[in-house]
C-alpha cells in the first residue's frame, strides 16, 4: 500500500513532462531548429537538451515556459516552477 502512494504524483509528473516535450518539440520545428536543438534525454522530471551557445538563452527560456505551462494545465491549485540550468555537461 505504501508504495502505491506515489502513483498519482508520478503519473501526473510524466504527463507534465510529455506535454512539455511535445510543446517544446513543436517550437523547435516552427523555428527551424530541428538539427540545432537536440532533445537528448528525459530523466524523471528533467529534460536534457543540447543547443548552440548563440541561442542557448532563448532555448533556456522556451523550455522553462513549456515546462511551467504544462504543469499549470495539470496542477491548477499551485504553481510548479521549472529551474533550468545551462552547463557543458548534464547537471544533476
Amino acid at each position: 500500500d505504501r508504495k502505491a502512494l506515489n502513483a498519482p504524483t508520478q503519473g501526473s509528473g510524466i504527463i507534465i513532462i510529455k506535454l512539455a516535450c511535445s510543446m517544446f518539440f513543436k517550437w523547435i520545428l516552427e523555428n527551424n531548429l530541428f538539427e540545432k536543438v537536440l532533445l537528448c534525454n528525459i530523466v524523471h522530471d528533467e529534460i536534457v537538451v543540447e543547443a548552440p551557445k548563440e541561442i542557448s538563452d532563448s532555448v533556456f527560456g522556451k523550455l522553462k515556459h513549456c515546462m511551467e505551462y504544462a504543469a499549470s494545465l495539470i496542477c491548477k491549485s499551485l504553481p510548479i516552477p521549472a529551474v533550468p540550468e545551462i552547463g557543458d555537461h548534464w547537471i544533476h
